[in-house]
């Protein structure tokens, strides 16, 4: 190769003046200026001077005046303001002005002073200023407030989430939250006055974080996705506040983790209800309460008396919880839960999560229900009743628990407390309720009348006056059923009405024979000849005093 092959071109001059202009002589790296990203659809804060560095950075330390930092960062109240808020409040306007784009938020832990602000985005499929927003991981992109913003503040806001177009399109990916408090709640603490993410419709969230707030995510809008969410360590994992009139419901939760909080997992205010959810895997614990409605005066204007309606709750854990799954914090109660499924849901006690402040009654604790449906319990034997009952629940409608009804009676049984607490029970709301063991009987709850000895399992029941029921006789009282859980006079027992697998008392007698109402809560065989009345089942295995029958048999 010759030498002018070989050749070096001359090295450019780079004047220092721009060197300066570009990376700072406190070293940080930036723009020449603001200016020159304008336009552009992606940004990082990076570009717009953000530090990241978890220490305090005013924009006092760029700036001597704070029109020479309103020039870059027009949000800038003060040269107090913190540069990663300002640098990110600014990337957020730059690329909203550009007609939407992606702010990223590399990796580092950004500390802010003020709330941070989102613009509106226009309905569905039209073209508007959704701005999204990406870190690098929910625990490697961290944004801190050291400083309580307030009651009703917000770190991260969509500002117009009430109103009628309130819609903010886009997403939030890889963002971790920390709010102002120091140390993890106690059960019972508020440890912030500030919420961490004040949600707007429409807007979906995957792999973000929050703790240390007052609630970490503050829900307002609809048609909403969260995916992979955490919110630990807050007085609320999720607040549902004051709704909107026009936007509400259609939340899809996948694979998120509301636990560790000082009061609730879930919390619905006094005028508001959880609506229109599905919740898929989601853990909701290690709380006192895994969802609770907050306490308001009654008949104040605005009120709304229901906490959970139309929502589904599949493979999801309540686990650690110290007082209630489901808990109506009014006192007298008056919260409804309607038109609710929990699918093989798992629920589990923790000392731990207990506030002493608020009894432990019962695993739901509330007012009324209506058309809930409660399948397949998940893992049974951690189900056991509160101090009082399994469930405190005044009045029901069309209400049914299917899957492991045994175990929930065993459970109780084992822990000498109701499975309904009757003290609760008005008139007949306690026929409300449809019990069922897949494969074994089918039942409900079963008043028993005060002028009787106490039921105990096995017993064959016969109705009383009052549709209440008592110990079977060879009287001409129909026969109600078979006890499965006992009760004492004034209690709530289980009765079965139907099955093929029940075990009843009954005196030494045949297999393979029809049994009928006999004394003292016994079956006995059937005349061999003549009618039959009162018929209970057809008994095909009989040992000990026992026979197994099928319950509800014809004859």
């Amino acid at each position: 190769m010759s030498d002018d092959g070989m050749r070096r071109q001359p090295m450019a001059v780079v004047d220092r003046g721009d060197v300066l202009a570009g990376v700072g002589s406190d070293g940080v790296t930036r723009p020449l200026s603001v200016a020159a990203l304008r336009g552009s659809r992606l940004v990082s804060v990076r570009d717009l001077g953000a530090v990241g560095d978890g220490r305090h950075h005013p924009l006092s330390e760029r700036y001597r005046s704070l029109a020479a930092a309103k020039r870059d960062f027009p949000q800038a109240e003060s040269l107090n303001d913190e540069i990663d808020w300002a640098a990110t409040q600014a990337a957020i306007a730059l690329v909203a002005a550009s007609g939407g784009g992606t702010v990223l938020s590399p990796a580092g832990t950004y500390l802010c002073n003020r709330t941070i602000s989102f613009p509106e985005c226009r309905e569905y499929g039209e073209r508007g200023v959704e701005v999204n927003w990406l870190g690098e991981g929910k625990f490697a992109t961290l944004y801190r407030w050291p400083i309580d913003l307030g009651e009703e503040r917000c770190a991260v806001l969509c500002p117009q989430r009430r109103a009628a177009d309130g819609m903010y399109e886009g997403l939030w990916q890889d963002i971790g939250l920390i709010g102002p408090a120091r140390v993890a709640p106690a059960p019972g603490v508020l440890p912030a006055r500030m919420d961490g993410w004040g949600w707007g419709a429409r807007r979906r969230m995957t792999r973000c974080a929050a703790s240390r707030f007052r609630a970490g995510l503050n829900i307002i809008g609809d048609h909403s996705r969260f995916e992979d969410l955490v919110s630990r360590e807050n007085y609320y994992a999720v607040y549902f506040p004051r709704p909107s009139e026009h936007l509400y419901g259609d939340l899809l939760f996948e694979k998120c983790m509301f636990s560790g909080c000082a009061m609730a997992a879930i919390a619905v205010h006094p005028a508001a209800q959880m609506g229109g959810c599905t919740m898929i895997s989601c853990y909701i614990g290690g709380s006192p309460y895994a969802i609770m409605k907050e306490a308001g005066p009654r008949g104040a204007p605005g009120n709304d008396d229901v906490m959970l309606s139309n929502s589904v709750f599949l493979n999801c854990m309540f686990e650690y919880v110290g007082n209630a799954w489901l808990q109506d914090a009014n006192q007298p109660r008056r919260a409804l839960v309607r038109k609710v499924t929990f699918d093989t849901c798992y629920f589990q006690w923790s000392d731990d999560s207990r506030w002493q402040g608020a009894p432990r009654a019962a695993v739901w604790d509330l007012y009324r229900a209506e058309h809930i449906r409660w399948l397949q319990p998940k893992e049974p034997f951690a189900l056991l009743p509160g101090d009082e009952a399994l469930l405190k629940i005044a009045a029901a409608e069309s209400c049914e628990i299917v899957g492991h009804a045994s175990h929930l009676t065993y459970n109780c049984a084992e822990q000498k407390r109701p499975m309904l607490h009757p003290g609760t029970v008005r008139d007949s709301s306690f026929r409300g309720w449809r019990l069922a063991e897949p494969g074994a009987w089918e039942g409900r709850f079963a008043l028993v009348a005060e002028d009787t000895p106490p039921v105990i399992p096995g017993d064959v029941l016969e109705w009383a006056p009052g549709g209440r029921v008592r110990r079977g006789t060879s009287g001409p009282a129909p026969v109600a059923g078979v006890c499965v859980m006992g009760a004492p006079p004034g209690g709530l027992a289980v009765a079965a009405t139907a099955g093929p697998t029940l075990t009843v008392r009954s005196p030494p007698g045949r297999a393979d024979v029809w049994l009928v109402k006999g004394p003292d809560g016994t079956a006995e065989p059937a005349p061999a000849a003549g009618p039959r009345q009162n018929t209970v089942g057809w008994a095909y295995y009989a040992t000990n005093g026992l026979a197994t029958v099928e319950l509800g048999a014809g004859g």
